[in-house]
């Protein structure tokens, strides 16, 4: 029930009883209750197990001109923001390079990166990164990538977008809109996605009922394509893809997100006012440069002095008529001055610090955009101590800017496209700065310095584990085992020693009393634990001639 029919309902009630029980009521306390009680009855339907109950959108819809759609609310209150944003996105200088280089930086991932001898591109694989792909995966896998070539399934009609040029477009949407529109096109039987194309966001609004709250259901119709204040089209939730890059709880904002070129407005504006004062004051001139004063006397006609002005004015006047310099009379022939200096009217600095403020917004390095920071904390262009060099700013910059804008794109294309394949499968952006990619390395090798295993490692990269991979790489943790097993090693060799030792003391047969052969058993074994029956190398001479000159086998009896 709106407010407007239950203030008629009211009304009519009133209308039929005597005023004189009612009593006469002002149409503020009868919306004041009307609002009351609609809240109190949508915090009943709220109660429902299984659904949120916090709002997600006001109570009582905002009143709008447009029924069929929510406008884009704005913080200054600018009607129909979006055709604004639009129109600051192609007059400002500034704000087109900065979007021209985001937009050129991701054109540059839209190749499959296999294709790239710089392994930079976009790469289809599956989810889990410990699966391994079967025939059927990389079939598949080979399949979703020719789709996306060919933003669809048709791959001779030219008259289409290319990958690239597809990214290329909602690139440029989500940074002059925050957020990106594509609409998906399906078969007859409306289950398989056939064809995606990039749809001008501008004209894309969230639709609304007739009571102003946004349609519920899985069918209903979720947005709307406005031109000339008409709607022409509408959309299923399947349908459009939307997405935003900087979402807000605003139960105001609803669905629409937060663009930078919004935040950066006021500054566009006051970077539009210094270039056109600035044009102006070298084209018309913001004063005279300066007065011509001539000491006129009897012998001068008139006449003269006029011809000698109109000369004066066509020799030395600018461009456009600038810098015109006044001719007067007076006693004697003086020129004065009266032209500013560049350093008074501090153009470059005010200039410099307005492009830094917008780079900024946009994460972005000025320098990126070929405007070398020159004003920053250390107010010169030279590196101190504390200061990144040129590489190490721009690869930060990418890092706060770029990689963010990447992930987003990942995101939508997972949700809206990569889906429709299966849930085992991922888009994702991969390569870049090889620095970059050095330093996770570096990152990688320090931790298993520290105590990763090799299938730790292993696991961070995505790589399956491997046999024998649960040994930790740290230097300290090899040489302590080491030392370990040198002790234990001395530890054997001391066993082994002593051992041996007990052995030749008990004739291997682990007795002491047979040692000095003075015990009952085994007492024809000597003292060198040899038998005493026996010929050997310590009871047998070594060599030698007998009494008769004979040569004596060392081993005969």
């Amino acid at each position: 029930m709106g407010v407007l029919d239950w203030f008629n309902r009211k009304h009519a009630e009133e209308t039929t009883t005597p005023s004189s029980i009612l009593g006469i009521k002002q149409v503020d306390d009868n919306l004041s209750v009307a609002i009351r009680e609609i809240e109190e009855e949508q915090i009943k339907k709220s109660r429902n197990e299984g659904r949120a109950k916090a709002y997600e959108e006001p109570i009582i819809a905002t009143f709008s001109m447009n029924p069929d759609y929510k406008e884009a609310p704005s913080t200054t209150g600018t009607y129909n923001l979006l055709e604004q944003l639009k129109l600051w996105a192609r007059r400002n200088i500034i704000l087109n390079a900065i979007i021209n280089t985001r937009v050129n930086q991701v054109s540059l991932f839209c190749t499959p990166a296999r294709f790239s001898d710089r392994g930079m591109g976009y790469e289809v694989r599956m989810k889990d990164p410990l699966v391994e792909p079967n025939q059927y995966d990389k079939a598949k896998i080979r399949q979703i990538e020719d789709f996306l070539e060919h933003t669809g399934v048709v791959k001779d009609d030219y008259t289409r977008d290319s990958f690239r040029t597809f990214i290329k477009k909602i690139t440029r949407d989500r940074l002059v809109y925050d957020k990106i529109n594509f609409e998906l096109i399906y078969d007859k039987s409306g289950s398989k996605l056939v064809r995606f194309k990039a749809v001008d966001a501008s004209t894309i609004f969230v639709a609304v009922d007739e009571h102003g709250h946004e349609p519920k259901g899985k069918n209903a119709i979720k947005y709307v394509q406005i031109l000339d204040n008409k709607k022409v089209a509408e959309f299923k939730a399947k349908e459009m893809a939307w997405e935003v890059h900087n979402p807000r709880t605003d139960i105001t904002v609803g669905r629409y997100g937060y663009p930078e070129l919004e935040i950066a407005m006021n500054h566009l504006q006051y970077h539009e006012n210094t270039e056109i004062f600035n044009a102006r004051f070298f084209a018309q001139g913001g004063t005279t440069r300066g007065l011509l004063q001539i000491k006129t006397g009897q012998e001068q006609s008139n006449q003269a002095l006029q011809a000698f002005r109109r000369e004066w004015t066509n020799m030395f006047s600018g461009i456009n008529g600038a810098w015109k310099i006044p001719v007067i009379t007076a006693e004697d022939v003086k020129f004065v001055n009266m032209t500013q200096s560049s350093k008074d009217m501090e153009f470059e600095k005010w200039l410099n610090y307005l492009i830094n403020v917008i780079c900024s917004i946009y994460q972005i390095d000025p320098a990126e955009i070929n405007f070398p920071n020159r004003g920053g904390a250390t107010g010169h262009s030279g590196n101190t101590l504390n200061e990144a060099s040129h590489r190490e700013k721009t690869r930060d910059s990418k890092d706060k800017g770029l990689e963010p804008l990447l992930k987003f794109i990942e995101d939508a294309i997972n949700k809206y496209i990569i889906s429709q394949f299966g849930d085992r499968y991922m888009f994702t952006f991969i390569g870049g700065d090889t620095q970059t990619e050095n330093q996770l390395i570096d990152i990688l090798a320090k931790k298993a310095a520290i105590g990763l295993t090799i299938n730790d490692v292993r696991e961070e990269l995505g790589k399956p584990p491997i046999e024998g991979g649960d040994v930790v790489l740290a230097g300290v943790h090899v040489q302590r085992l080491g030392q370990l097993m040198q002790e234990e090693q001395i530890k054997q060799q001391r066993q082994m020693e002593m051992n041996q030792f007990v052995a030749q003391q008990t004739g291997y047969n682990g007795d002491m009393d047979n040692v000095n052969g003075k015990d009952t058993f085994n007492q024809d074994v000597g003292k060198d634990g040899q038998s005493k029956h026996f010929n050997n190398t310590n009871s047998t001479p070594q060599g030698g001639k007998g009494e008769n000159g004979e040569t004596i086998n060392d081993w005969e009896i």
